[in-house]
């Protein structure tokens, strides 16, 4: 897939604005945002398809009340037919990192 960095991520809410980085694919790295069986931009643009592959309980090390979370594997179909693969923190987040799977 062609790289890009998505601009102007910005949301107002009871009269604050919030920013976020935004999704990108830079060479070999990408940052998507999971919404079911979809990868999309921060802004919601459909750019994939996501199928997950595992996932697990994992705890926070050294964590004076250990609190499980869900990581969660994913394989990641482009809109372009690329795949990449990346996990993520399921429970709390939708971003996830990727890189582009070996051929």
């Amino acid at each position: 897939m062609k790289d890009f960095q998505e601009q102007d991520c910005r949301i107002t809410f009871k009269g604050r604005t919030y920013t976020s980085g935004g999704a990108y694919i830079s060479g070999d790295h990408a940052l998507v945002y999971i919404a079911g069986k979809q990868a999309q931009t921060w802004t919601g643009a459909h750019i994939g398809t996501v199928k997950v592959v595992s996932s697990w309980k994992q705890y926070p090390p050294r964590a004076r009340f250990p609190v499980p979370y869900t990581m969660t594997s994913v394989r990641v179909t482009m809109t372009d037919g690329s795949v990449w693969t990346g996990r993520y923190n399921s429970d709390w987040s939708q971003a996830c990192k990727l890189r582009r799977a070996s051929k």
